[in-house]
């Protein structure tokens, strides 16, 4: 250790004498070389301060014992098997529910107009596709006497909604009358009838053929139309609402022909099967009897004149009879006509019947009270009217209503009247001509 500073002093001593030995020595010089100086010891000091650190830190480290730490002994931990990142579970995207498509059956999607037609829509695809129970075909032209002749205006063919929205599906030739007698949701095709020139009473008509609602075509059929003494007419509904046509006459020797119609076959209405022996039952001396509706228990409504009395009886399966009403022509409501039974309600018509035999009003029989059905006043058909079954749907009543005995001699107006809550749509209204039209609804079809 004596040595090392032994060393050190000796080197301080050349370089304190290297420095006496500067010839010269000016002020700035000498500012110069004194801070060079300093500087230098500085440095040399400084030098010699780490030499002896280090030595002494040498010195101990030889003068040390063997401490060097043994190596710790690092266990390797088993490497952690990362946590998976949650993923997030996202919901299925939704697939879009495709539109839903309807067949187009080809209609042309016009509308006529004219004055001589009611208001109306194109028909769509989709209205095509809803229609169902509730809904009519309606053929529809007018026709009214200038003075000279007797002019029409177009022939239209309706689908019209229970709500009475009225679409348009074709218009017709205009030359030749068309009726529709039957036709079901979805077919482009009705059952009808066709007549040209004057031959327009029903006994013109030979065959039921088809009337293609999409392009007008008319195909004849096979099955021929019963022929009746002088006429047949539609008369009341069957237990599904369908109607029941009646052709013959009044009298006891001639019973009346009753019939269906379904795809255009005839078919004979079950509960006329026995007509002869049920009308020797009711008949008795009366001037004649006429069979009028049946009732879900299988008995049956027959309307009786005698005289200037006239009876609605109903003549159970047993052979008893029940007087449902009863009165003379010159009543108020005295005289019956047509009837049906609709959702359990019995509807009559009836009114005064003078020399033209006319009832005038439509009224629902309960318990020997007659109660006029809704929306068949005179502010939907003005003047005496006579009214027609042209279908049901459930407790609903769709009836044309038209003035007149012959029941042709003023428009017809289509109203459905639902007789559980007295509620009614007029469905085709009275025609803007007035009551100077003496045709408008020709023929209805009602889908039960």
């Amino acid at each position: 250790m004596s040595e090392l500073r032994d060393m050190f002093h000796e080197r301080d001593a050349r370089l304190a004498a290297s420095l006496r030995d500067a010839d010269e020595f000016d002020v700035p010089g000498t500012r110069t070389v004194v801070k060079r100086r300093r500087r230098v010891r500085a440095a040399v000091t400084s030098v010699a301060s780490v030499l002896v650190v280090a030595a002494v830190g040498a010195g101990a480290y030889a003068l040390a014992p063997d401490r060097a730490p043994a190596p710790v002994a690092v266990t390797p931990s088993a490497s952690a098997t990362p946590t998976p990142t949650p993923s997030i579970s996202t919901s299925p995207t939704a697939t879009p529910s495709p539109e839903p498509t309807f067949d187009d059956p080809g209609f042309a999607g016009t509308v006529t107009e004219s004055e001589h037609l009611p208001s109306a829509e194109a028909i769509t695809p989709e209205v095509w596709a809803s229609a169902g129970s509730g809904w009519s075909l309606v053929t529809y032209q007018e026709r009214w006497y200038d003075g000279e002749d007797w002019p029409t205006g177009p022939q239209v063919v309706y689908l019209i909604s229970p709500h009475g929205d009225r679409y348009q599906l074709i218009e017709l030739p205009g030359d030749v009358a068309y009726e529709v007698y039957g036709w079901e949701p979805g077919a482009t095709a009705a059952t009808a009838v066709r007549t040209s020139g004057e031959g327009l009473a029903p006994e013109a008509f030979s065959t039921f053929g088809t009337l293609d609602l999409v392009t007008g075509a008319y195909s004849d059929g096979t099955e021929d139309i019963p022929e009746g003494l002088g006429w047949w007419s539609r008369l009341t509904l069957d237990e599904a609402g369908a109607p029941v046509f009646r052709a013959g006459s009044l009298g006891f020797d001639s019973p009346s022909m009753y019939f269906t119609l379904d795809g255009g076959t005839t078919a004979a209405w079950p509960p006329a099967a026995d007509l002869p022996v049920a009308l020797s039952q009711v008949q008795s001396d009366g001037d004649w009897c006429l069979l009028r509706t049946s009732f879900p228990d299988g008995s049956r409504a027959f309307d009786c004149a005698d005289g200037d009395h006239t009876s609605l009886l109903r003549l159970d399966a047993d052979g008893g009879t029940t007087v449902l009403h009863s009165g003379s022509y010159n009543e108020s409501l005295g005289a019956t006509g047509a009837a049906t039974v609709v959702g359990g309600h019995l509807v009559v018509e009836a009114g005064q019947a003078g020399y033209d035999w006319c009832p005038t009003g439509l009224y629902e029989l309960d318990g020997g009270t007659l109660t006029e059905v809704p929306g068949t006043g005179d502010e939907v058909h003005p003047g005496p009217s006579i009214w027609r079954f042209a279908g049901s749907s459930g407790p609903v009543l769709y009836t044309e209503v038209t003035a007149g005995c012959g029941g042709d001699s003023s428009p017809r107006v289509l109203v459905a009247a639902d007789l559980d809550t007295g509620e009614w749509t007029e469905l085709v209204p009275f025609p803007s001509g007035g009551i100077d039209i003496v045709d408008s609804v020709t023929s209805v079809v009602v889908v039960p």
